[in-house]
């Protein structure tokens, strides 16, 4: 998946386009299975491998990656997350940058332990 300030998930490109009109199992033979960062790498000025020096990212989900995220996103720059679990343990919200792309085949964030919630706000874990 390849966001950036201007694109949506709907926006056609080159993976092509999901509408309403997308009969079940066609939107699989649209989207290709594989994504090569380096298909988009000529768009942004740099690249960044968020498991590489000086992010270390852990691709175990043991670690958070909370902080190599945010010293990687910056303007103009491609992050990738190569294959792995990633862990969040915190909010993660980002405005006011532009042309930032992240690219993460069979590379999967989901959240730390919960150990509380208010609302929709985690309080504990």
């Amino acid at each position: 998946m390849v966001l950036d300030g201007g694109a949506s998930l709907g926006d056609a490109g080159p993976l092509g386009s999901a509408s309403a009109g997308v009969v079940s199992g066609d939107l699989d033979r649209q989207v290709p299975t594989s994504i090569d960062p380096a298909t988009y790498e000529d768009r942004f000025s740099r690249t960044v491998v968020l498991t590489d020096d000086p992010y270390n990212a852990d691709p175990t989900g043991e670690e958070p990656i909370d902080d190599a995220l945010m010293m990687a996103w910056e303007d103009d720059t491609l992050i990738v997350l190569p294959e792995g679990q990633y862990k969040m343990n915190q909010q993660f919200r980002r405005t006011g940058w532009h042309d930032v792309g992240l690219i993460g085949q069979n590379a999967v964030i989901r959240h730390g332990e919960v150990t509380g919630i208010d609302g929709h706000q985690v309080t504990e874990g």
